[in-house]
């Protein structure tokens, strides 16, 4: 496919990591998105309109992300990007990392993912407007027909994805009863889903932002993936590392100087791993405006201080509502077994 393509390489440092040498699956995610960025903005500009306006490419999407290894201190990260569809007005991105050890000459296929980008115009009052990409020119009329289903799919799902954030921005409260409070309170029963929330209050730094003023999506995947496994720590009581991640749906863009809330609860456990539901709301300081931007499932694994995976606790289910979410985990669960299973079957 002839479709633009970036490579991105870099080192994990000692900041990149936790205590045990294992790199951050927030910091996979945001060099992952730093290399979908910078090829998808490439495309966006290859072809100049006649505003003459430069076009930044902002996340819109991420697909069901899978971490294949670890990856540690002192290795070189290397990240390739390409643009494998392109609609009118969005760009469809495979994302592969591969961790190499310098000192071994050895390298180990880690992660895999697809993103999903839009093209805008940034305008002076940091508001943008959503315009038009150039086509991409395809090996054959497959790769096209299949990348136009994929898009389809995307786009259905994105739709469906937006009743939080329709009940959020019409003045409703968010159902489910998000509150944090409980899980800081010494009587609150070990295993439950109230013992597990956590929230993570973070303001958009110029560091989290591209050059537009808009956070990178990196940044706030990054912290979405710390929340998640503070939630996964309180229920297990153990160190967490990422296992994967279900769609993200950005609704609603978080811009500089934006306070950003990240809560964070356990909806489903099996034998080994552990579903965490992320959620963000925005806030505008200025006016006090606040919108839902994204929500997501993240998936965690107990391990030891040799990084072997440990049983997890079950979930002590409360109520008729924590009992429906652990069984729509319970689907989602068995769903991602199966597409690993046909994953590998190809491979």
């Amino acid at each position: 496919m002839a479709g633009s393509q970036n490579v991105i390489s870099r080192m994990m440092m000692p900041d990149n990591a936790n205590a045990r040498g294992n790199v951050h699956g927030g910091e996979v995610l945001k060099l992952m998105e730093e290399a979908g960025h910078i090829v998808a903005t490439r495309h966006c500009n290859s072809v100049v309109d006649d505003s003459g306006l430069p076009k930044v490419a902002i996340l819109a999407r991420v697909e069901q992300m899978d971490f294949l290894k670890p990856m540690f201190i002192g290795e070189v990260a290397h990240v390739t990007a390409e643009i494998t569809f392109a609609s009118q007005q969005s760009m469809e991105v495979k994302i592969n990392v591969w961790a190499e050890n310098i000192f071994k000459n050895e390298r180990r296929f880690t992660n895999r993912g697809t993103l999903w980008y839009v093209a805008v115009k940034p305008m002076l009052s940091m508001d943008y407007e959503v315009t038009t990409v150039p086509p991409i020119t395809y090996k054959n009329p497959q790769d096209e027909e299949d990348g136009q289903k994929r898009f389809e799919f995307q786009k259905k799902d994105r739709h469906d994805s937006k009743k939080l954030y329709q009940l959020y921005e019409s003045g409703q409260l968010l159902p489910n009863d998000w509150d944090d409070r409980a899980s800081l309170a010494d009587n609150v029963e070990k295993y439950t889903v109230r013992r597990s929330q956590s929230t993570l209050i973070h303001s958009i730094l110029p560091s989290d932002c591209y050059s537009s003023k808009y956070s990178t999506g990196g940044a706030i995947m990054k912290l979405m993936d710390t929340a998640g496994a503070l939630a996964a720590i309180r229920h297990s009581n153990t160190p967490c590392v990422t296992a994967s991640i279900d769609a993200i749906n950005f609704h609603h863009p978080m811009k500089l100087a934006n306070v950003v809330t990240i809560s964070s609860r356990v909806t489903f456990t099996s034998a080994k791993s552990m579903e965490i539901e992320v959620i963000v709301l925005t806030e505008d300081l200025r006016t006090g405006t606040k919108h839902f931007s994204c929500t997501a499932f993240f998936n965690f694994v107990s391990v030891d201080s040799n990084g072997h995976v440990l049983p997890v606790p079950p979930l002590a289910l409360k109520s008729d509502t924590e009992q429906k979410r652990f069984e729509d985990g319970k689907q989602r669960y068995s769903a991602r077994k199966q597409r690993r299973l046909s994953e590998t079957a190809k491979n």
